[in-house]
């Protein structure tokens, strides 16, 4: 286990360093009342852009996407907490969107962050709903959901198995969700590697949390309340977050434009990069 762990953070390690290198960005830290929560900035100062990213994911997520982001664009990455640089003790309450979203929003006020854009991916999406409700200030101005969550999946437990691999096997599967173009596949000691980290005691406090509180987390027509312009980007073939429910949602935010990628499944910011940055250059 404790080599698992070694390989998996010089694995994350090294996508942090591509990701810096790429964006030109800093580092910095929050402190929030002794939860510490990690982001990147660049050093432009227009237009301001935070991206969130999504479950089994960090920050680095979106490192294809920001060498072709607009350089106008101030650009915050955050790690959301217990993802990436952002650790969470190990306390099960901790563990909950609802109040990821309460902490990126006191980082929001705290980084004094106005006419925001926020982009988010998948979890990331879900996350940036909740943060436009809680948005009594009106600092945020825009949203860009990628593959966002909103409503529960129609087939959750099944889901669930696939979001959280527990064999080789099942490692694969969970590739084949994400992508539309076949990728090389990971050795199996990369898979066994991912298994280890991707079934952590934080991870299964999330989705335990999330299961419990099903109806606050995946809130469905309470969107009908987000006023902020939305711009809803999606893979039509994707199986995670599914044309139905994409366009629910569409349907729910009344200033939300709605855009399918065709030959694209869940993980578009990965397989789409260039053309997920012209859309948000465009829309922001």
């Amino acid at each position: 286990m404790f080599l698992h762990k070694l390989v998996f953070d010089y694995f994350q390690y090294t996508r942090f360093q591509a990701l810096e290198k790429q964006g030109n960005l800093k580092s910095g830290l929050l402190d929030l009342d002794g939860i510490k929560l990690h982001f990147y900035e660049s050093q432009n100062e227009q237009r301001p852009i935070l991206f969130l990213h999504g479950l089994l994911d960090a920050s680095f997520g979106f490192r294809k996407i920001i060498p072709y982001l607009d350089k106008k664009h101030k650009i915050y990455l955050f790690d959301l907490p217990s993802f990436g640089k952002s650790k969470l003790p190990k306390i099960k309450f901790l563990y909950q969107i609802d109040y990821f979203a309460n902490l990126i929003y006191e980082g929001i006020q705290k980084l004094n962050l106005k006419n925001l854009t926020i982009c988010g991916h998948s979890m990331g999406g879900l996350v940036s709903q909740h943060l436009a409700l809680l948005d009594s200030e009106k600092r945020i101005e825009k949203l860009i959901l990628l593959a966002p969550g909103n409503s529960p999946h129609p087939e959750r437990d099944r889901m669930r198995s696939i979001l959280f691999p527990k064999t080789l096997e099942e490692v694969t599967r969970l590739l084949s969700y994400l992508y539309y173009e076949k990728k090389e596949e990971p050795s199996n000691f990369i898979k066994k590697i991912l298994i280890s980290n991707w079934n952590t005691k934080e991870y299964l406090y999330l989705a335990e949390n999330t299961i419990r509180k099903e109806k606050e987390i995946f809130f469905g027509s309470r969107a009908k309340l987000i006023k902020q312009k939305t711009l809803i980007i999606s893979g039509l073939n994707d199986e995670i977050t599914t044309v139905t429910q994409m366009k629910k949602l569409h349907s729910y935010i009344s200033k939300s434009k709605l855009v399918f990628i065709p030959k694209a499944k869940h993980a578009i910011h990965l397989e789409h990069a260039e053309k997920i940055a012209k859309l948000i250059n465009d829309f922001v």
